[in-house]
């Protein structure tokens, strides 16, 4: 396996910047590349990168309360109207429960949800929060194959030329590219301690 330092970083221009200096401390294998935005890597056979979306892990609980509070509304009002037709009561309260779980639980699953702009919080900020530590967000990457050689100096490199993001990993160096790189794998951010360099 070979270590590699990585880093997000805004421009071309700079990514191209960073590997010209990157080359004058004689790192010469380095690549710019560009990853795709969280859930658009396709890595099920369905699309997307995982089985269930973060945003909707806590939709089947709020489905779960939305049913039972529906059917019970649904009851209640298929009691009261089912006075003026006892004949048919029992088929009408029935009816409006089933109907009252349905919709309760469409209701209870949607409020359990995070919406579109919480979602591209989590993985979009500048300062992602705890709920997006395991996610690499997309843009464009500067990876350097270290060899034998100290970190130290290319963390301090990434962190002046203003990269950000910047992880360590292990992975397989070929003909200058890093081909067993996986977009969805959590990454290894540098310590703090490493930053302060």
């Amino acid at each position: 396996m070979t270590r590699i330092i990585a880093a997000r970083v805004e421009t071309q221009e700079r990514g191209e910047m960073i590997v010209a200096a990157l080359r004058k401390q004689q790192f010469d294998e380095t690549q710019v590349f560009y990853v795709n935005p969280p859930g658009q890597h396709a890595a099920h056979p369905l699309r997307g990168d995982m089985e269930s979306d973060s945003g909707a892990q806590s939709a089947p609980e709020g489905q779960a309360a939305g049913a039972t509070a529906g059917a019970a509304v649904g009851a209640v009002v298929g009691a009261v109207a089912s006075v003026s037709a006892p004949l048919v009561a029992p088929a009408v309260v029935a009816g409006l429960a089933g109907v009252g779980a349905h919709v309760g639980g469409l209701v209870g699953a949607m409020t359990r949800t995070r919406d579109a702009e919480d979602e591209r919080e989590a993985t979009q900020r500048e300062d992602p929060g705890p709920e997006a530590r395991d996610t690499r967000r997309g843009g464009l990457m500067v990876a350097v194959n270290l060899g034998d050689a100290d970190e130290g100096p290319v963390v301090e490199l990434l962190q002046r030329m203003g990269a950000t993001d910047i992880e360590r990993a292990d992975g397989t160096w070929r003909n200058g590219d890093w081909v067993d790189f996986d977009p969805v794998a959590p990454p290894k951010l540098v310590e703090p301690e490493h930053e302060e360099r």
